[in-house]
Protein backbone atom coordinates (compact mmCIF):
# COMPACT_ATOMS: atom_id res chain seq x y z
CA UNK A 1 0.00 0.00 0.00
CA UNK A 2 0.82 3.62 -0.62
CA UNK A 3 -0.33 7.31 0.14
CA UNK A 4 0.46 10.18 -1.59
CA UNK A 5 0.25 13.13 1.00
CA UNK A 6 0.05 15.97 -1.58
CA UNK A 7 2.22 16.59 -5.01
CA UNK A 8 4.06 19.41 -3.79
CA UNK A 9 6.36 22.11 -6.22
CA UNK A 10 6.15 19.80 -8.87
CA UNK A 11 2.74 20.29 -9.45
CA UNK A 12 2.87 24.39 -8.61
CA UNK A 13 5.74 25.22 -10.93
CA UNK A 14 6.30 25.66 -14.31
CA UNK A 15 10.21 25.84 -15.31
CA UNK A 16 11.77 23.39 -17.45
CA UNK A 17 13.33 21.61 -14.72
CA UNK A 18 10.42 21.42 -12.74
CA UNK A 19 8.53 19.94 -15.80
CA UNK A 20 11.41 17.29 -16.18
CA UNK A 21 11.36 16.10 -12.60
CA UNK A 22 7.60 15.72 -12.74
CA UNK A 23 7.83 13.79 -15.54
CA UNK A 24 10.37 11.72 -13.99
CA UNK A 25 7.98 11.08 -10.86
CA UNK A 26 5.19 9.92 -13.00
CA UNK A 27 7.41 6.97 -14.44
CA UNK A 28 8.72 6.06 -11.01
CA UNK A 29 4.34 5.77 -9.69
CA UNK A 30 4.29 3.62 -13.18
CA UNK A 31 7.39 1.17 -12.29
CA UNK A 32 7.01 1.21 -8.82
CA UNK A 33 3.72 0.50 -8.14
CA UNK A 34 1.70 -3.09 -8.56
CA UNK A 35 -1.52 -2.55 -10.12
CA UNK A 36 -3.23 -4.87 -7.62
CA UNK A 37 -1.82 -2.23 -4.96
CA UNK A 38 -3.85 0.55 -3.60
CA UNK A 39 -2.84 3.61 -3.14
CA UNK A 40 -4.47 6.32 -0.87
CA UNK A 41 -4.76 10.52 -1.83
CA UNK A 42 -5.65 12.64 0.38
CA UNK A 43 -7.42 15.01 -1.74
CA UNK A 44 -10.01 14.43 -4.95
CA UNK A 45 -7.90 16.28 -7.08
CA UNK A 46 -4.52 14.97 -6.86
CA UNK A 47 -6.11 11.25 -7.31
CA UNK A 48 -7.85 12.45 -10.66
CA UNK A 49 -4.56 14.37 -11.52
CA UNK A 50 -2.22 11.10 -11.04
CA UNK A 51 -5.14 8.33 -12.70
CA UNK A 52 -5.03 11.04 -15.88
CA UNK A 53 -1.49 10.95 -15.98
CA UNK A 54 -1.43 7.39 -15.87
CA UNK A 55 1.07 6.85 -13.15
CA UNK A 56 -2.24 4.66 -11.10
CA UNK A 57 -5.06 2.94 -12.42
CA UNK A 58 -8.24 4.50 -11.06
CA UNK A 59 -9.54 1.05 -9.07
CA UNK A 60 -6.54 1.67 -7.27
CA UNK A 61 -6.76 5.17 -6.37
CA UNK A 62 -8.54 5.24 -3.20
CA UNK A 63 -9.78 8.70 -1.19
CA UNK A 64 -8.91 9.48 2.66
CA UNK A 65 -9.51 13.01 3.35
CA UNK A 66 -6.16 13.18 4.82
CA UNK A 67 -4.64 11.80 7.49
CA UNK A 68 -7.31 11.88 10.32
CA UNK A 69 -7.20 13.29 13.31
CA UNK A 70 -7.77 12.05 17.12
CA UNK A 71 -10.66 14.01 17.89
CA UNK A 72 -10.93 12.87 21.78
CA UNK A 73 -7.16 14.62 22.07
CA UNK A 74 -8.87 17.79 20.37
CA UNK A 75 -12.04 18.68 22.40
CA UNK A 76 -13.62 21.74 22.02
CA UNK A 77 -12.19 24.19 24.36
CA UNK A 78 -14.67 26.15 26.19
CA UNK A 79 -15.32 29.88 27.18
CA UNK A 80 -12.90 29.65 29.56
CA UNK A 81 -9.71 28.02 27.95
CA UNK A 82 -10.05 30.42 24.85
CA UNK A 83 -10.12 32.92 27.55
CA UNK A 84 -6.84 31.93 28.79
CA UNK A 85 -5.12 31.19 25.66
CA UNK A 86 -5.36 34.77 24.18
CA UNK A 87 -4.26 35.94 27.88
CA UNK A 88 -1.06 33.90 27.20
CA UNK A 89 -0.90 35.48 23.62
CA UNK A 90 -1.55 39.05 24.73
CA UNK A 91 1.43 38.35 27.26
CA UNK A 92 3.81 37.25 24.53
CA UNK A 93 3.03 39.76 22.22
CA UNK A 94 2.51 42.80 24.80
CA UNK A 95 -0.57 43.34 22.35
CA UNK A 96 -3.86 44.00 24.06
CA UNK A 97 -5.85 41.31 22.14
CA UNK A 98 -9.24 41.98 24.26
CA UNK A 99 -11.24 43.00 21.03
CA UNK A 100 -9.65 42.18 18.62
CA UNK A 101 -10.06 39.07 15.65
CA UNK A 102 -6.79 36.86 16.05
CA UNK A 103 -5.34 35.73 12.79
CA UNK A 104 -3.01 32.70 12.43
CA UNK A 105 -1.15 31.66 10.07
CA UNK A 106 0.75 28.73 11.06
CA UNK A 107 3.10 27.66 8.56
CA UNK A 108 6.48 27.64 7.09
CA UNK A 109 7.86 30.86 5.98
CA UNK A 110 8.09 29.49 2.40
CA UNK A 111 6.24 31.47 -0.50
CA UNK A 112 4.02 28.34 -1.37
CA UNK A 113 2.19 28.10 2.07
CA UNK A 114 0.83 31.73 1.23
CA UNK A 115 3.74 34.12 3.37
CA UNK A 116 3.14 37.18 1.19
CA UNK A 117 0.12 36.64 0.72
CA UNK A 118 -0.52 36.92 4.58
CA UNK A 119 1.64 39.49 5.34
CA UNK A 120 0.69 41.52 2.92
CA UNK A 121 -3.15 41.47 3.94
CA UNK A 122 -1.70 42.06 7.60
CA UNK A 123 -0.58 45.41 6.33
CA UNK A 124 -3.49 46.41 4.59
CA UNK A 125 -5.97 45.77 7.24
CA UNK A 126 -3.70 46.94 10.30
CA UNK A 127 -3.91 50.12 8.24
CA UNK A 128 -7.62 50.14 7.76
CA UNK A 129 -8.54 48.49 10.74
CA UNK A 130 -5.72 49.98 13.44
CA UNK A 131 -7.74 48.30 16.42
CA UNK A 132 -9.55 45.21 14.84
CA UNK A 133 -7.21 42.50 14.06
CA UNK A 134 -3.98 41.11 15.31
CA UNK A 135 -2.01 39.12 13.02
CA UNK A 136 0.32 36.30 14.01
CA UNK A 137 2.56 33.87 12.59
CA UNK A 138 4.24 30.47 14.04
CA UNK A 139 5.98 28.51 11.93
CA UNK A 140 9.85 26.75 11.50
CA UNK A 141 12.22 28.95 8.82
CA UNK A 142 12.64 25.97 6.91
CA UNK A 143 16.45 27.13 5.18
CA UNK A 144 16.50 24.16 3.19
CA UNK A 145 13.78 24.62 1.06
CA UNK A 146 13.51 26.01 -2.27
CA UNK A 147 12.22 30.14 -2.25
CA UNK A 148 12.33 29.80 1.58
CA UNK A 149 13.15 33.16 3.51
CA UNK A 150 15.97 33.60 5.80
CA UNK A 151 15.23 34.38 9.98
CA UNK A 152 16.08 37.91 9.02
CA UNK A 153 13.75 38.44 6.29
CA UNK A 154 10.83 37.12 8.45
CA UNK A 155 11.60 39.31 11.22
CA UNK A 156 11.89 42.12 8.92
CA UNK A 157 8.56 41.51 6.96
CA UNK A 158 6.88 40.61 10.38
CA UNK A 159 8.12 44.33 11.54
CA UNK A 160 7.79 46.30 8.72
CA UNK A 161 4.00 44.50 8.28
CA UNK A 162 2.32 44.40 11.56
CA UNK A 163 3.05 40.79 12.52
CA UNK A 164 3.61 38.83 15.31
CA UNK A 165 6.47 36.64 14.29
CA UNK A 166 6.54 33.87 17.27
CA UNK A 167 8.80 30.94 15.77
CA UNK A 168 8.39 27.00 16.20
CA UNK A 169 6.12 26.38 18.73
CA UNK A 170 5.72 22.60 20.24
CA UNK A 171 2.24 23.78 21.98
CA UNK A 172 0.76 24.83 18.53
CA UNK A 173 -2.59 23.99 19.47
CA UNK A 174 -2.78 26.75 22.45
CA UNK A 175 -2.32 29.26 19.96
CA UNK A 176 -5.04 27.77 17.54
CA UNK A 177 -7.22 28.39 21.05
CA UNK A 178 -6.46 31.79 20.75
CA UNK A 179 -7.34 32.50 17.22
CA UNK A 180 -10.48 33.70 15.75
CA UNK A 181 -9.45 32.37 12.49
CA UNK A 182 -6.88 30.35 10.56
CA UNK A 183 -5.26 31.46 7.81
CA UNK A 184 -3.59 29.32 5.11
CA UNK A 185 -3.20 31.34 1.68
CA UNK A 186 -1.55 27.87 0.47
CA UNK A 187 -0.65 27.45 -3.45
CA UNK A 188 1.73 24.47 -2.34
CA UNK A 189 -0.34 21.15 -3.34
CA UNK A 190 -0.92 19.88 0.05
CA UNK A 191 -2.45 16.64 0.34
CA UNK A 192 -4.74 17.94 3.73
CA UNK A 193 -3.16 20.35 5.51
CA UNK A 194 -2.72 19.12 9.27
CA UNK A 195 -3.13 22.73 10.72
CA UNK A 196 -6.29 23.42 8.83
CA UNK A 197 -7.42 19.76 10.22
CA UNK A 198 -6.65 21.15 13.96
CA UNK A 199 -7.89 24.32 13.52
CA UNK A 200 -11.92 22.34 12.25
CA UNK A 201 -11.68 19.99 15.49
CA UNK A 202 -10.73 23.12 17.48
CA UNK A 203 -13.72 25.40 16.11
CA UNK A 204 -12.09 27.54 13.76
CA UNK A 205 -13.58 29.54 11.04
CA UNK A 206 -10.88 29.46 8.01
CA UNK A 207 -9.65 31.37 5.74
CA UNK A 208 -7.49 29.21 2.55
CA UNK A 209 -7.51 29.09 -0.96
CA UNK A 210 -9.31 27.15 -3.63
CA UNK A 211 -6.57 24.91 -4.38
CA UNK A 212 -6.38 20.55 -3.99
CA UNK A 213 -6.66 20.09 -0.48
CA UNK A 214 -7.25 23.80 1.22
CA UNK A 215 -10.79 23.79 -0.18
CA UNK A 216 -11.82 20.39 1.15
CA UNK A 217 -11.55 22.05 4.87
CA UNK A 218 -14.09 24.24 4.51
CA UNK A 219 -17.34 25.31 2.67
CA UNK A 220 -17.16 28.79 1.47
CA UNK A 221 -19.36 31.49 3.38
CA UNK A 222 -20.43 28.32 6.14
CA UNK A 223 -17.45 27.70 7.92
CA UNK A 224 -15.01 30.25 6.73
CA UNK A 225 -13.96 31.74 3.03
CA UNK A 226 -12.04 30.47 0.15
CA UNK A 227 -9.57 32.93 -1.52
CA UNK A 228 -7.50 33.53 -4.50
CA UNK A 229 -4.33 32.17 -4.91
CA UNK A 230 -1.20 34.45 -5.16
CA UNK A 231 -3.87 37.36 -4.15
CA UNK A 232 -3.67 39.13 -0.83
CA UNK A 233 -6.48 40.88 -2.15
CA UNK A 234 -8.93 38.36 -2.25
CA UNK A 235 -7.03 37.75 1.51
CA UNK A 236 -8.31 40.92 2.70
CA UNK A 237 -11.65 40.72 1.39
CA UNK A 238 -12.18 37.28 3.32
CA UNK A 239 -11.26 38.63 6.81
CA UNK A 240 -13.05 41.57 6.12
CA UNK A 241 -16.14 39.47 6.19
CA UNK A 242 -15.52 37.51 9.62
CA UNK A 243 -17.54 39.21 12.52
CA UNK A 244 -18.16 37.40 15.93
CA UNK A 245 -21.65 36.78 14.48
CA UNK A 246 -19.16 34.46 11.83
CA UNK A 247 -17.11 33.47 14.18
CA UNK A 248 -19.48 31.81 16.60
CA UNK A 249 -21.46 30.15 13.75
CA UNK A 250 -18.96 28.40 12.21
CA UNK A 251 -18.06 27.14 15.24
CA UNK A 252 -19.91 24.09 15.71
CA UNK A 253 -20.27 23.92 12.08
CA UNK A 254 -16.31 23.45 11.41
CA UNK A 255 -16.31 20.61 14.45
CA UNK A 256 -18.99 18.93 12.57
CA UNK A 257 -17.13 18.90 9.48
CA UNK A 258 -14.29 17.45 10.94
CA UNK A 259 -16.28 14.95 12.74
CA UNK A 260 -17.45 14.09 9.23
CA UNK A 261 -14.88 14.19 7.63
CA UNK A 262 -11.58 14.00 9.27
CA UNK A 263 -12.07 11.50 12.12
CA UNK A 264 -9.28 9.08 12.82
CA UNK A 265 -11.19 6.58 13.47
CA UNK A 266 -13.01 6.85 9.69
CA UNK A 267 -9.24 6.63 8.56
CA UNK A 268 -8.12 3.08 10.32
CA UNK A 269 -11.28 1.44 9.58
CA UNK A 270 -10.94 2.43 5.96
CA UNK A 271 -7.03 1.57 5.85
CA UNK A 272 -7.59 -2.03 7.66
CA UNK A 273 -10.59 -2.54 5.61
CA UNK A 274 -7.72 -2.62 2.26
CA UNK A 275 -6.10 -5.15 4.35
CA UNK A 276 -8.96 -7.68 5.24
CA UNK A 277 -8.68 -6.32 9.29
CA UNK A 278 -10.81 -4.85 11.43
CA UNK A 279 -9.71 -1.65 12.96
CA UNK A 280 -7.81 -2.16 16.39
CA UNK A 281 -10.17 -1.94 19.51
CA UNK A 282 -7.85 1.58 20.43
CA UNK A 283 -8.63 3.28 17.56
CA UNK A 284 -12.54 2.81 17.15
CA UNK A 285 -12.85 4.19 20.42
Amino acid sequence: MATVTGLGTLFVRGDAKTRLLKTLLVWQYRLLLRPDQPVLFQNPDDLQEMVSLRAVRRKQAVLTYGSGIDLAEYALPDARSVAEARQQLAQETGQDMSNRIIALFPARGVPEKGFKEFYAAARTLSERFPDRFAFVHIGLIDTEASGALSAEEVRANALAQGVHYLGYKINARDYMTAADVVVLPSYYREGVPRSLIEALALGKCLVTTDMPGCRETLIDGWNGFLCGTRDAASVVSALERIDADFRETARPRSRQLCEDRFDVRRLNALTFGLYGLPAPEAAQG
